[in-house]
């Protein structure tokens, strides 16, 4: 599932930025497409692991938004 599936004309941009949260136990990833100077989250994943992912893992974590 892609979940990024639009086009867009020249000039346009659509910024999305990554973050690795803890929060209680649970160590997230979250995808978030930038709006009106806000984070939007659009796709987050809970990681089976505590800690840092390395750039594997975010490509990884990335592509479902991609494609």
């Amino acid at each position: 599932m892609m979940i990024i599936n639009r086009d867009f004309s020249d000039g346009s941009q659509l910024i999305l930025t990554r973050d690795r949260t803890q929060w209680k136990n649970h160590n997230i990833f979250v995808i978030a497409v930038i709006y009106k100077k806000r984070a939007l989250p659009i796709y987050w994943q809970i990681l089976p692991k505590k800690g840092s992912t390395n750039l594997s893992e975010q490509k990884a974590l990335i592509k479902p938004v991609l494609g």
